[in-house]
């Protein structure tokens, strides 16, 4: 075939090839809009994001060519039996144009986007409308057809804009259900938060709003958190919140509907293992400029211990709960990062333990990640009890975890959070071990371990301190595991804590259309457990009595303020204000 006759193919033959593509799209979204909301490979991903924005685009030239064919009256006048039945796919297009239910908007920046999808809708409505104006042959049985169709199809086209701006920024701040409100000051406080779930108010929590009488809730169990994280997936990616019958449909599906159960996974030591193992490979990558953007991709294999994770969390916070005073110092709950579990086992005098909260969360988070492996590999014989062992097990998962959110989504751990520190600990590790056969991450693990004991290594670098705090853990542990793997533990549920009262709802909300992340699990429940929230924290009038970077004011750790005499105690010195 020439080149002209695959032009005269493609003038004959492009508007059915443009709908049947068009109808792909629509039968692909549906599809595999179910999965978004799993850990599945980055290519699947991005072939879901081509398809969302492609579809739009095919649908939007099928009407161009529809239009272009049509607007040729010795064509139409030639082709009149065609040209007719032709006409009906204007308003079939439209209604692929609307979108299917289950996937209106790919991120979150898409809802605001809304008055954009206004105006396709019109434009594209009218033009369906003239191309079938310009087609019908008279025949008022294909006009019934058509005007039925074109309803449908106007109607799809609006639906998906309004979806769009009710899942908004704006009009989540401009929620108001004062009928559930009224509900609220009815019921029992244990049930006010199941309540809650089932109202729009749900929604202020993406807003960093905070909910009224919030403070006298109780925790939700974990199920009631995945349907929370599902329910809002729904509300701000799909239409299905505007459908009374597909919202009965979901309650009877609750179980398929919820939040996956998958903790991300990153390790430091295990990154280093995989690029000797694949050296080859970290090679072209390097070479080609792309290496950084592809380690961010390629992850560990996800964990399923949120329940697990979550239910450590919520016995943090009763035990919080549970000690004298607590009612009245709230904001002193998520001010800690590891400091309670410290001064409960008796490690207050500990200078390095101390020093290593001290720092600021991303170090701290980067040194007790490799504390962790290191106290994993070096004591594993140790381990010798199931306590033990299942508390090793978690800490490592939540120490990988806090990994990823440092590499791979920084802003999420804290503001200001630094991802090129995990680079440079990685080549600060690359030049501790030379390259050789190692390939392993346990048998790397140890190796390092051993160049560290001979004091191969420099002061000073995040795994040279990660070293010292481990065998400092070791030594004031004197060898039970249990002791220490305790601490280790506590100290990571404090910090999962922390950096979740820290990161701000419009972050959790952009999460859930990327697969969602664990930390919105701990978000959720630090708000319904009545625990301080960013924005309960941002609205202090106190900021004079805001803690130091330890966490350590208000008397949680005396022994590091006595030494703590920084630039905001000298300013107070000398403006003689005693409460800087």
């Amino acid at each position: 075939m020439g080149f002209l006759e695959a032009v005269q193919w493609w003038e004959e033959w492009q508007l059915r090839v443009l709908v049947l593509a068009s109808l792909f799209f629509q039968y692909f979204l549906y599809i595999a809009a179910f999965f978004r909301r799993w850990s599945i490979p980055t290519w699947f991903r991005f072939i879901i994001w081509l398809a969302y924005l492609g579809s739009d685009a095919i649908t939007i030239y099928a009407l161009a060519a529809l239009l272009n064919r049509h607007k040729k009256q010795e064509w139409v006048s030639t082709h009149r039996d065609d040209a007719s039945l032709e006409a009906l796919w204007a308003p079939i297009l439209l209604v692929h144009l609307g979108g299917v239910d289950v996937i209106t908007a790919y991120n979150i920046e898409d809802n605001e986007l809304w008055r954009r999808h206004v105006l396709t809708a019109v434009s594209q409505a009218a033009v369906a409308i003239y191309v079938f104006y310009k087609s019908w042959s008279g025949d008022k049985k294909l006009l019934g057809a058509a005007i039925l169709i074109f309803v449908a199809g106007i109607l799809k086209c609006l639906e998906k804009p309004v979806a769009l701006k009710r899942a908004s920024i704006s009009s989540l701040m401009s929620i108001r259900d004062k009928r559930v409100q009224t509900q609220f000051n009815k019921t029992a406080a244990d049930n006010i938060a199941s309540k809650f779930l089932e109202s729009d108010e749900l929604y202020y929590l993406f807003v960093d709003m905070v909910p009224n009488g919030h403070k006298d809730w109780v925790g939700l169990g974990h199920d009631d958190l995945r349907s929370a994280l599902g329910r809002s997936f729904r509300r701000l990616y799909t239409k299905e919140q505007m459908s009374q019958a597909t919202e009965k449909h979901t309650t009877a599906l609750t179980s398929m509907l919820r939040w996956p159960d998958q903790i991300a996974q990153y390790n430091l030591i295990g990154y280093l293992a995989r690029d000797r193992k694949h050296w080859v490979r970290t090679m072209i990558m390097a070479f080609l400029g792309c290496k950084e953007y592809l380690d961010q991709l390629w992850c560990m294999k996800p964990c399923t211990s949120s329940k697990d994770i979550t239910d450590l969390v919520f016995v943090h916070i009763n035990n919080w709960k549970a000690r004298p005073g607590a009612a009245t110092q709230r904001k002193e709950f998520n001010s800690n990062r590891g400091h309670w579990i410290l001064k409960d086992e008796g490690f207050d005098g500990s200078k390095i333990l101390w020093e290593s909260l001290r720092r600021s969360f991303d170090e701290s988070v980067l040194i007790w990640h490799l504390a962790t492996e290191f106290c994993y590999f070096a004591c594993g014989s140790t381990v010798r009890t199931f306590m033990a062992s299942y508390q090793s097990t978690k800490s490592k998962e939540i120490s990988n975890y806090m990994a990823y959110l440092l590499f791979t989504n920084p802003e999420m751990l804290m503001t200001g959070t630094r991802p090129t520190l995990f680079r440079d600990t990685y080549e600060e590790l690359k030049g501790i071990v030379p390259l050789e056969d190692v390939q392993e991450h346990e048998e790397l693990a140890m190796k390092i371990i051993q160049k560290l004991k001979s004091g191969g290594m420099q002061d000073g670098g995040i795994a040279h301190d990660a070293w010292a705090l481990s065998k400092d853990l070791m030594d004031l542990c004197e060898g039970d595991g249990d002791k220490m793997w305790r601490v280790i533990k506590g100290v990571w549920v404090e910090m999962l804590c922390f950096s979740a009262s820290r990161c701000r709802g419009y972050l959790h909300a952009k999460s859930l259309g990327k697969g969602g992340e664990f930390l919105s699990y701990i978000w959720i429940q630090l708000i319904f457990t009545g625990e301080e929230n960013l924005a309960e924290k941002m609205q202090r009038t106190d900021l004079h009595e805001e803690e130091d970077d330890s966490g350590a004011a208000h008397g949680t750790a005396p022994a590091v303020l006595e030494t703590n005499c920084g630039e905001e105690s000298v300013l107070g010195l000398l403006f003689g204000d005693e409460n800087v």
